[in-house]
């Protein structure tokens, strides 16, 4: 999905970069690409997690 924009982003780039300096590649400007996924929530993470949106929303309901 980010690859044709990686390669146009990426040939921009090299020829606006000095001379001594390593050419970019179109992963260079491709998000996600060589990074470590995410680790998934634990079941205890998930919990909190929905806790303090029900808390938000009871917050929010209350300001109207």
């Amino acid at each position: 999905m980010f690859l044709r924009a990686g390669i146009v982003a990426s040939a921009v780039a090299n020829c606006n970069r000095a001379r001594d300096s390593e050419p970019f590649t179109p992963a260079d400007f491709m998000p996600y690409v060589g990074r470590e996924p995410e680790p998934e929530m634990t079941t205890d993470e998930q919990r909190g997690a929905a806790i303090v949106v029900l808390l938000m929303a009871a917050k929010a309901a209350d300001q109207k």
